[in-house]
């Protein structure tokens, strides 16, 4: 080839094993020099090639024009094993209602029609479950102090007993947060703001907050009860705020009605039904005046109710709770899962 084409192979041999010495170390330490003989302007590398004379011939790299192909469903415990259908995400979790009313409106009564076995936490002294001491299926356990009921939770969750858990009432239970955070005998009857600070009353609401976030989180049917009370909210004049809901701190209700995917006011209200009844050898229909038992549903003005229900369904204003009627049912007949 003559004495320039011996040289100039020489050449490229050596700049070829220098480029392959070079290879072999890591970027951030060539200097300037050693990464401008290795690489173009865009970091694609230059094959050093003899053609007529030395020259450097940059490799333009094919791009693909190909669809991308959809990426496999990554599996073995990441967060694309836990995606499933609406239906199958909405089922097995039970029904999260609030239940709240006046003493006696038949709120313990409802949760009798709940699927049993029933687990019935009782937060205080009082005769709520006296009503129903026949009933079969039905646990009764009375919590004294608030950190009670995480250790019913942790083993409720465990056992796999129950179909239904029930709190009666809410209110009560505030009480005992009351003298675990106030660190107090007993609570007063008539509470008032002088009862704590302002920072207590925060503690109060937040630990009651983190006590029914757990319960609330039991797969199974969850109700809460409580007395009714009456808020005083500020509202706007184009807006209806219902004043009239659980007799809980006004912290914990704006937050407790969000949370709880159903809430239903019982009340009782007097109506008129027809009976049949004999006069002589007739059979007559005369008018009588009855109280009646209701669960009212339905939106309203005055007392907040909430029901997740499917699109369109039309919900009533309340129902009547006949003798024989379960309120469980005709929650399910809406809808409401």
């Amino acid at each position: 080839m003559g004495e320039f084409a011996d040289y100039a192979i020489d050449e490229l041999l050596d700049a070829d094993e220098e480029q392959q010495r070079l290879l072999d170390v890591p970027f951030n330490q060539l200097t300037d020099g050693e990464r401008e003989f290795l690489y173009d302007d865009y970091g694609g590398r230059y094959p050093l090639v003899f053609n007529g004379p030395l020259q450097r011939k940059m490799i333009v790299p094919k791009v693909s024009t190909d669809a991308p192909k959809p990426a496999k469903k990554k599996t073995g415990g990441g967060v694309w094993d836990r995606v499933v259908s609406v239906k199958e995400y909405a089922s097995g979790q039970g029904m999260k209602i609030g239940i709240f009313g006046r003493s006696g409106t038949g709120k313990s009564t409802a949760v009798l029609s709940f699927p049993r076995k029933t687990l019935y936490i009782v937060p205080s002294t009082t005769g709520e479950v006296k009503a129903f001491k026949k009933e079969e299926n039905v646990d009764v356990v009375g919590i004294e102090q608030a950190n009670e009921l995480l250790e019913l939770i942790n083993d409720t969750a465990q056992m796999k007993k129950y179909a239904t858990v029930s709190l009666d009432h809410c209110t009560e239970f505030q009480g005992l947060v009351m003298k675990q955070v106030l660190n107090i005998e007993e609570v007063p009857e008539q509470l008032s703001w002088g009862l704590a600070t302002m920072e207590q009353w925060q503690e109060i609401a937040g630990v009651l907050k983190e006590y029914l976030t757990k319960f609330l989180a039991l797969p199974l049917n969850v109700c809460v009860l409580a007395q009714e009370r009456e808020n005083n909210f500020e509202k706007a004049s184009d807006i209806i705020i219902p004043n009239v809901t659980y007799g809980l701190l006004p912290a914990v209700n704006q937050w407790l009605g969000p949370k709880l995917d159903n809430t239903v006011h019982m009340f009782i209200k007097e109506g008129v039904v027809a009976v049949k009844k004999k006069k002589g050898d007739k059979e007559i229909v005369v008018n009588v005046e009855k109280m009646m038992w209701c669960m009212r549903t339905g939106p309203h003005p005055v007392y907040y109710t909430k029901l997740r229900v499917p699109k369109g369904t039309a919900v009533p204003p309340y129902i009547v709770i006949g003798e024989n009627d379960s309120p469980y049912k005709k929650l399910v007949e809406l809808g409401v899962t």
